[in-house]
């Protein structure tokens, strides 16, 4: 493997064994914890409880979540950043939201989330690059 430069900033690539021992601690990290989808404004508009454990063993640069429970939107208003956080509400990492046809990390079909609607992340998974 080189190493990759973009902008003056070295981009560094893990092998996979280093990847999926990074995947694995973000995995342990969030056992139990939460994922907060947020409009621009960063209101709130669901909290999305996750399993415990909440994800599989990562492989080949991957974590993949275990299922997802379901959560109940508390206002209305497009989401465009989630928040993922352990089980003390403190932030693990943030991420965009976007539509399904996005390369956004979590992809919803609507973005346009309504009060009170149930909210559902059908898989949810990280990846590496490579």
């Amino acid at each position: 493997m080189e190493p990759l430069f973009a902008g003056g900033v070295m981009i560094i690539n893990l092998a996979e064994p280093a990847a999926n021992a990074a995947l694995n601690a973000i995995g342990k990290l969030i056992n139990g914890g939460s994922i907060e989808l947020l409009s621009a404004s960063g209101a709130v508009l669901v909290t999305i409880k996750l399993a415990d454990p909440a994800t599989h063993a990562a492989g080949d640069g991957e974590l993949l979540f275990a299922e997802i429970a379901e959560g109940r939107a508390m206002t209305t208003g497009q989401a465009k950043f989630g928040r993922i956080l352990n089980r003390n509400g403190s932030e693990v990492f943030s991420c965009d939201v976007g539509p399904a046809e996005s390369d956004a990390v979590i992809r919803l079909t609507p973005v346009l989330i309504t009060a009170t609607a149930p909210v559902k992340l059908d898989t949810f998974k990280l990846v590496m690059p490579q």
